[in-house]
């Protein structure tokens, strides 16, 4: 498994492919950053030995080939996410369900496709009316169709309840509010449905970003809220903001940096839309206790971990219930890095926070 991380980092979420990605795809260099003071540092950073032996093999190990890659068309992109969304499926999604057994369902929701992923066997009494609800990540851009449920296959299994996976739609072809809307909808027929006491909302990148703007939406609609949510290094400002993007660029081995393909799937997804806006960023949004107890969990090294430590902020000062974990060492969106006995740990805690909330 030791090999997957080595030759197959994360972008975003997803698995990251071979240097022939960038013979398919249209590559550009970084697009350059906006001039502003700081300081120039030219130093070594080593790799600790305060970590697993596997997850030091991903920092030592090559940087993503494609963080630089921008395409120029919506045939590059859609050839990039084609060529992404097979390796995720091989290296990803198939070693998750080795260690995860569970069972999975497709169907629709409120017109909207999703993956019903259950414990292997059945789900307990004890569980039966429990209900999670799984936003994926991916950038806003892959993770799409059999690979939605990359992140509900391990709290499926770890929580022993049903968990709901999202397949929304994203860009080139359906850039915002397509992704909004289709959460929105899945999310409102759910809870709508069942008691909010037993119902829970997480999801890892931007399905973490998505997470709390599917929650800012129901807010402002009168809809109800669950009674939990967990982020996992939540997208939570898709703009160029926040001091990890420059302290942990290069860091961090799996988004590497922000200029190049995260900037410009920020900038597909959000399609003309101010990047500030609380329904793309929602760390811009307001927050009140209504907001439900949330979980936010990332690693030092997390090039997005401003938008993590930024949100938690903005979630207590608001009197929010929020408690925030990080990870020595660790990456952007570590616990879908299935093989590193590190995201084990980093599911049994999301597990054991939604246990701890959840009503039986």
């Amino acid at each position: 498994m030791l090999g997957i991380m080595v030759e197959l980092l994360l972008v975003a979420g997803v698995a990251l492919m071979s240097s022939n990605v960038r013979a398919d795809a249209d590559a550009a260099t970084a697009l350059p950053a906006a001039p502003s003071p700081g300081r120039q540092i030219n130093r070594f950073v080593p790799v600790p030995k305060t970590i697993s032996a596997e997850a030091q093999a991903v920092l030592a190990g090559p940087l993503s080939p494609i963080a630089g890659v921008v395409p120029s068309s919506p045939e590059a992109w859609k050839a990039l996410i084609a060529e992404i969304e097979a390796e995720t499926w091989t290296s990803l999604v198939q070693p998750a369900l080795e260690l995860y057994p569970v069972n999975i369902e497709r169907k629709t929701i409120a017109g909207v496709p999703v993956a019903v992923v259950t414990p292997k066997g059945r789900v307990s009494n004890a569980n039966a009316r429990r209900i999670v609800l799984n936003l994926h990540g991916g950038a806003y851009i892959v993770n799409a169709g059999k690979n939605s449920v990359i992140e509900a296959i391990p709290i499926a299994s770890l929580l022993g309840t049903t968990v709901i996976a999202v397949d929304y739609r994203m860009p080139p072809d359906h850039p915002f509010p397509a992704a909004l809307d289709d959460s929105y909808a899945v999310y409102r027929t759910l809870i709508r449905s069942h008691d909010r006491r037993r119902f829970a909302v997480y999801g890892t990148s931007a399905g973490g970003g998505l997470t709390v703007a599917t929650l800012l939406r129901a807010r402002s609609e009168g809809v109800a809220m669950p009674a939990a949510v967990a982020l996992v290094s939540p997208w939570s400002d898709i703009g160029p903001v926040g001091d990890s993007l420059g302290t942990n660029a290069v860091v961090d081995p799996t988004l590497v940096q922000y200029d190049g393909l995260l900037r410009a799937a920020a900038e597909l997804y959000a399609d003309g839309t101010d990047l500030g806006d609380p329904s793309l960023s929602p760390v811009y949004g307001r927050f009140a206790t209504w907001f439900p107890s949330t979980l936010l969990l990332s690693g030092s090294r997390d090039l997005l971990l401003s938008g993590t430590t930024r949100l938690h902020q903005r979630l207590v000062q608001s009197g929010v219930n929020a408690e925030l974990h990080l990870f020595e060492a660790l990456w952007h969106d570590f616990p879908v890095s299935y093989g590193v006995p590190e995201s084990a740990e980093g599911w049994k805690l999301v597990a054991r926070f939604l246990d701890q909330r959840l009503a039986r």
